[in-house]
């Protein structure tokens, strides 16, 4: 087991490793990588662009690490060990039409225009969860012995020209004592 020590940059670490895999997922769909990939500090600010890449760090907490403990126990973890993990949220996100100029009324776009950023969507939503599970598997966030939760994936309901997906995954990260002591 290779153990891979923690510092001060390891939440940005495992963050910017889900934009790298998110980001090369998508470019291998019809809708292509997209124009801005980084890594945000809690939500992220949407602009006029039409294709992002993001994840964020959206929480900090530890592991329960037995199914029976006691209520109490969990105060004790400093003293019987605890297990890190980091929650991460990555989004696939591309621009999608919710309403077309025809003269001066504004109408919803056809079935043709909707179907069709559908299934750019559904591509992202698909490869990017098989292309970081494998990559996962491939040793994605340090190596095969750390606990990873790729929990699940939301389509991101259309609105204000934008929709994708939102995924969300847990990453264990060992401690690390900024003191030196």
């Amino acid at each position: 087991m290779t153990v891979v020590p923690s510092t001060v940059t390891s939440m940005y670490d495992l963050a910017n490793q889900l934009l790298s895999a998110v980001e090369q997922a998508m470019a291998t769909t019809d809708g292509g990588a997209p124009d801005r990939a980084f890594v945000s500090l809690g939500s992220p600010p949407w602009d006029t662009n039409c294709s992002y890449a993001i994840v964020q760090v959206d929480t900090l907490t530890e592991e329960a690490t037995r199914d029976t403990t006691p209520a109490m126990q969990t105060g004790m973890r400093h003293l019987r060990g605890r297990v890190n993990l980091v929650g991460l949220t990555a989004w696939a996100i591309r621009c999608i039409q919710t309403q077309e100029q025809n003269a001066q009324n504004f109408a919803p776009p056809s079935d043709a225009q909707l179907s069709a950023e559908a299934k750019t969507g559904y591509e992202d939503g698909w490869v990017i969860w098989n292309y970081v599970n494998r990559a996962i598997n491939a040793g994605l966030f340090d190596g095969p012995c750390t606990a990873v939760h790729f929990d699940q994936g939301v389509p991101v309901t259309p609105e204000g020209g934008l929709g994708g997906w939102r995924f969300s995954c847990r990453v264990e990260l060992g401690g690390y004592d900024p003191l030196g002591t």
